[in-house]
């Protein structure tokens, strides 16, 4: 199960599961320029995690993937190029997703 947190005022909406551990929601009404931020709150058997909120400014680019170095697989990211959402697969163990 997962979670969508709005910061400012804080507000908690439920997450479509689209298959396995992915989940998508959309956000709309948004004006370009005005900053949003979010976090994502999961809840698995034996417990729950949060992440950081991540603030966007509506309608700028994202320049990059955030990460730090390239992982040795075929396909690690996709679709590419990417329209509305990017799915990223990580190895098991310790990974780490830098947006900025």
């Amino acid at each position: 199960i997962a979670y969508l947190w709005k910061q400012t005022p804080f507000t908690e909406s439920a997450m479509t599961n689209v298959s396995g551990k992915i989940f998508t929601s959309t956000i709309s009404g948004l004006v370009a320029g005005s900053v949003i931020s979010y976090a994502c709150k999961f809840a698995f058997s034996g417990g729950m995690s949060v992440t950081k909120y991540f603030s966007y400014t509506v309608g700028s680019n994202c320049p990059s993937t955030g990460i730090d170095e390239i992982i040795s697989t075929e396909s690690f990211f996709y679709p590419n190029p990417v329209q509305d959402i990017l799915f990223i697969d990580l190895p098991e163990g310790n990974n780490r997703l830098l947006l900025t």
